[in-house]
């Protein structure tokens, strides 16, 4: 069977034209030229059309729209739904150009959300019943998958500027290390830096040692007393379980503060390492 796709270019089938009308230069039996709305896309209208349209549509805009507060009955998405499976989207496969993703930066930067915006958002994710995952739960694949995926993942993907500094130092000491090692625990991580052991010239660690680089906000440092969260109270748990689960298992750990990091030099950081310092 003979099909013509849409001129748009977005490789979709067109269909065929039941009526004849002359107004659209459509002739009953032949294929249509384009999708319906797809005739002008890539094109942009002038400021003047612009400005043409938003005063004609200006009566049936926000409260004077019909479908105002209004939303489709359950049997109508279903109906819309079952329409569109085994379409492929327009944009499938397809990425912005460089740009399209510059002139998206541009429009975007410098606009402040409100208070009041902001309320609302915050308001109506608290009243949405389908935010997020509210009331689902993960299948034990999903987890899984999940678990196994973030092993290899490094977040964040930049190290941040005091991981850098212990790092830098640990060089100058000539101490070989690695950086985001998964540590195969109860409550599975990647460590900052894990120093295997190791017997060189100069050097002679006997005991594999993990730096942890932990920042006074996110770790709840009590010297700096910043606010407590809920989550940065869970997180000070699992801090505490995963340094206990890892000497089980052998492990020395080093826990550093940002602000001790912030001040250290390389005899601070070489008597840490060597237990000279208490």
């Amino acid at each position: 069977m003979v099909t013509k796709l849409c001129e748009c270019g977005c490789g979709r089938e067109t269909n065929i034209v039941m009526v004849n009308n002359k107004t659209k230069g459509l002739v009953k039996g032949e294929y249509k030229r384009f999708i319906q709305w797809h005739q002008s896309r890539g094109k942009h209208n002038s400021q003047e059309t612009r400005k043409k349209i938003s005063e004609n549509h200006a009566d049936i805009s926000g409260s004077n729209n019909p479908m105002w507060g209004k939303k489709f009955s359950k049997e109508h998405r279903d109906k819309i739904s079952k329409a569109n499976k085994g379409k492929i989207a327009w944009n499938k496969g397809k990425k912005w150009s460089e740009e399209v993703k510059q002139k998206i930066s541009k429009s975007e930067k410098g606009k402040i959300i409100s208070k009041e915006h902001k309320k609302k958002i915050s308001n109506n994710a608290k009243i949405n019943p389908n935010f997020g995952m509210r009331g689902k739960n993960h299948s034990l694949e999903t987890i899984e998958k999940y678990k196994k995926w973030r092993k290899t993942f490094v977040l964040p993907k930049k190290d941040t500027s005091i991981e850098v500094k212990i790092q830098n130092l640990l060089s100058l000491l000539h101490i070989e290390f690695f950086t985001h090692k998964y540590m195969n625990i109860k409550y599975g991580y990647q460590c900052d830096i894990l120093i295997p052991k190791q017997e060189t010239e100069g050097v002679i660690i006997p005991q594999k040692t993990i730096i942890e680089c932990d920042g006074c906000f996110f770790h709840a440092c009590p010297i700096c007393k910043n606010k407590e969260y809920y989550w940065t109270k869970k997180r000070k748990k699992i801090d505490k379980l995963r340094t206990k689960e890892l000497q089980e298992k052998g492990f020395r750990v080093i826990r550093l503060w940002e602000h001790e990091i912030k001040v250290m030099e390389l005899n601070d950081l070489r008597n840490k390492i060597y237990g000279n310092d208490n």
